[in-house]
């Protein structure tokens, strides 16, 4: 198994996003991609994340030299390092070149479904909104 290229940071308050990093997981044999959830404030310190959205779009960096992706970019640079995927990685290319890729993923995105898990009390759950300290 070699080094991790990609370390991207999902939410793990969405069924949705932890199903997918677990799907992925199981087929990254290679062992290429690291997955941290945003939703840690230590995390959104150490990798200084506070202003890049990643509430609203999944997002990755890439180790060997910190460059930085988000959205459908994300997913291509994904399915780039998993060989049951990278039959698609053409068609995402080529969703992103046209200016549909962002949208269909922006369009999933905004449909994902979010729950506060540890933030309920009761019947109720608050949304606690972290701030930069």
């Amino acid at each position: 198994m070699r080094a991790p290229e990609l370390l991207v940071f999902y939410d793990s308050w969405c069924p949705l996003c932890t199903r997918a990093m677990q799907v992925i997981k199981q087929h990254d044999y290679n062992g290429k991609i690291n997955f941290m959830t945003f939703r840690d404030p230590l995390t959104m310190n150490r990798y200084h994340l506070w202003d890049k959205q990643v509430d609203k779009k999944i997002y990755a960096i890439r180790y060997e030299d910190k460059q930085s992706y988000s959205g459908i970019d994300t997913v291509h640079q994904m399915i780039k390092r998993i060989p049951r995927y990278r039959a698609f990685s053409p068609l995402v290319w080529c969703a992103i070149k046209i200016g549909v890729g962002e949208r269909i993923y922006q369009a999933i995105a905004n449909r994902r479904k979010i729950i506060p898990v540890g933030q309920c009390e009761g019947d109720s759950c608050s949304l606690r909104q972290d701030k930069k300290p």
